[in-house]
């Protein structure tokens, strides 16, 4: 079985269900045991098969990211959107 990030939910792709759980999971577990307000990313190497994706969501009081990054690009490209990443989990 081919593991996915996206999902097709009537007509429309979204993050798949085990992917959002993972990171959920992640961070309500992390926010519990240090008494914090979290914030988590999941990040993937995008595929042929997947579309660019930049997902953002607030739940249960934290924020999530999900991202794709292009590595089929030059390398200063690849490190100017990883440092755009790094500065959604500071802002």
């Amino acid at each position: 079985m081919l593991w996915r990030i996206l999902t097709l939910h009537y007509g429309n792709e979204k993050l798949s269900a085990n992917n959002r759980n993972q990171i959920l999971s992640y961070v309500l577990h992390t926010a519990y045991e240090n008494e914090l307000n979290v914030s988590g990313m999941l990040l993937y190497a995008q595929t042929e098969k997947e579309r660019h994706m930049r997902e953002t969501w607030s739940e249960l009081g934290h924020e999530f990211h999900c991202r794709t990054l292009d590595l089929n690009r030059e390398f200063r490209e690849i490190a100017a959107e990883l440092d755009e990443i790094a500065a959604l989990m500071y802002e």
